[in-house]
């Protein structure tokens, strides 16, 4: 049984998440950085993830990795949570009753 990663989707137009992150004091914007495999960033992680165009390129860098070592990957266009849940619903027939449970008991507590 593959693991299946769901990413949530950062785009450069307004979301329904910017309310959150503003509430949160994100209000800076950090400089778009081209990113690759082997680079090592030398300032701060906020530096670098303020800004939505580095975090989904991120998530794409992030996303070949784990699909070349086996994982299967989906993105959301924004948030996450209905993939996750129509993921979930998809694959529940593959995944042992027992297993189910336990997952379902993780989300709840």
């Amino acid at each position: 049984m593959a693991v299946i990663v769901v990413f949530n989707g950062y785009l450069e137009k307004p979301s329904t998440k910017d309310v959150t992150h503003v509430g949160r004091g994100m209000k800076y914007v950090g400089a778009s950085v081209k990113i690759s495999g082997f680079m090592v960033f030398q300032r701060k992680k906020e530096d670098f993830l303020y800004n939505v165009v580095n975090k989904q390129n991120f998530i794409y860098l992030l996303a070949d990795h784990l699909t070349q070592s086996g994982c299967c990957d989906k993105h959301a266009k924004a948030d996450a949570d209905l993939v996750i849940v129509q993921t979930a619903n998809a694959t529940a027939h593959r995944i042992p009753l027992s297993l189910q449970s336990w997952l379902l008991m993780t989300q709840i507590f």
